[in-house]
């Protein structure tokens, strides 16, 4: 969802507060409801307000006044806005959850966490990827790009490949071997997987190197997802 004269993207936070302020509420509860910073808070709601997405009015509490927000907009709306923002924090905190793990860690039934899923790909707040075995959600502001990356940075195999990747530059076939305690036929079976969805790349001629096609954008999802791996030092490599 966008705001076309101001370029503004409906990104995973600003969709939690949107859902957060279906009933008043200050920035300092939206912050905690949505587990954001109350500057990061702060900034989405004068962005939605720009775009007349939430209203502002006020309440006189001790003598003081205190601003209120509420959603003014349709794509919003949810008739258990708690629930569906218990939901899409569950999403927004872990990109490329599968739906087993949200169904899970929600605590909801099948059949309710699909209907809610469902509302929430119609309104754009949510995306969902279908492979053969699993259907993989994202918040609704991802790009294609990310969520592939996303799911093959799920898998054990390929993550290996993608961190020895974003360490080393370049590696051989037998580096990986050497370095990730896998089967050759799985590891190959995942760089293959890998340089078909163009995230790796490798050179010509007997001896084929292999390197990350963006090194930035690996390590940036890989920050998204595993926000404590450390991988954020690799960033500013080149390939």
């Amino acid at each position: 969802m966008y705001g076309e004269e101001t370029g503004f993207v409906m990104d995973g936070k600003a969709s939690l507060i949107l859902i957060a302020t279906n009933k008043s509420k200050s920035a300092f509860e939206v912050s905690r409801e949505c587990n954001l910073p109350l500057s990061t808070t702060y900034r989405k709601l004068d962005e939605l307000l720009r775009l007349n997405m939430v209203k502002v009015t006020g309440e006189i509490s001790n003598g003081k006044r205190h601003l209120l927000f509420t959603n003014n907009s349709k794509k919003g709306q949810f008739k258990n806005s708690d629930r569906v923002l218990a939901i899409m924090s569950i999403i927004s905190s872990n990109p490329g959850i599968s739906f087993r793990d949200v169904l899970r860690q929600s605590g909801l039934t099948n059949g309710v966490l699909s209907h809610y899923l469902a509302r929430l790909q119609e309104k754009g707040f949510l995306l969902a990827r279908r492979t053969r075995r699993k259907v993989w959600l994202f918040t609704g502001d991802m790009q294609q790009e990310e969520t592939s990356l996303i799911i093959q940075i799920r898998n054990e195999t390929s993550r290996a490949i993608l961190m020895h990747l974003l360490e080393k530059k370049e590696a051989t076939f037998y580096d990986f071997t050497g370095s990730i305690s896998k089967c050759p036929a799985s590891i190959s079976l995942r760089l293959s997987k890998l340089i078909e969805e163009g995230v790796v790349k490798k050179t010509g001629g007997v001896r084929k190197n292999y390197y990350l096609k963006d090194p930035k954008l690996v390590a940036r999802i890989f920050t998204r997802v595993f926000p404590g791996s450390g991988i954020s030092d690799h960033a500013s490599q080149d390939p």
